[in-house]
């Protein structure tokens, strides 16, 4: 029989989903012990967490850091603990918590009552910041734009204010081989 989380997944119940790839589901716990409280589930059905797949286990904490991310940028906290504890649902499930002191992750601490609006405003802000991130990632952004090269026919000098990491690892393959051909041209 499926569990509750197998039928989320499946779009047979509802969820507030903040991320889903093809392995595993994040979606906002409907007791949440605080605004950001997420669970991340994998889309296979297993009971036990440590009945998962060595590779699955990593895959999930990867997978947990990015929401966990989203979740500290969407509501500004020192930390976001995770548990995993997994008694009430027999899926393996990582809570994912936006926490201000460790007493925010006491699971005998009251629940919030939130209103489907609230519920949908907080996943809401959670995909935002995951999905900025996720751009943040694949777009360089240069402190200063400033940036001068020189070769030399000893060794390549690059001169970078700002942070380009993929450009200046280019620039230098490339001073590189302009000297390399520098010194073939001499020989």
């Amino acid at each position: 029989m499926a569990t509750i989380f197998s039928k989320i997944v499946a779009g047979e119940i509802p969820s507030y989903k903040v991320a889903e790839n093809e392995q595993f589901y994040a979606f906002l716990d409907i007791n949440p012990l605080a605004k950001g409280h997420t669970l991340v589930i994998p889309k296979r059905e297993v009971d036990y967490f440590f009945d998962l797949t060595d590779e699955e286990i990593g895959a999930m904490q990867i997978f947990a850091k990015k929401v966990a991310e989203g979740i500290k940028r969407a509501f500004p906290c020192i930390k976001v603990g995770q548990a995993v504890l997994g008694l009430e649902v027999p899926h393996a499930h990582i809570h994912l918590v936006p926490m201000q002191s460790e007493r925010d992750m006491l699971f005998t601490n009251p629940k919030l009552k939130l209103t489907p609006e609230e519920f949908k405003e907080i996943a809401d802000k959670i995909k935002s910041e995951i999905a900025r991130q996720a751009i943040s990632l694949f777009t360089i952004k240069p402190k200063q734009p400033s940036l001068s090269l020189v070769c030399t026919p000893i060794l390549p000098i690059v001169v970078m204010q700002g942070e380009n990491i993929i450009n200046n690892s280019i620039i230098i393959h490339v001073c590189t081989l302009v000297l390399f051909y520098i010194t073939l041209a001499i020989i």
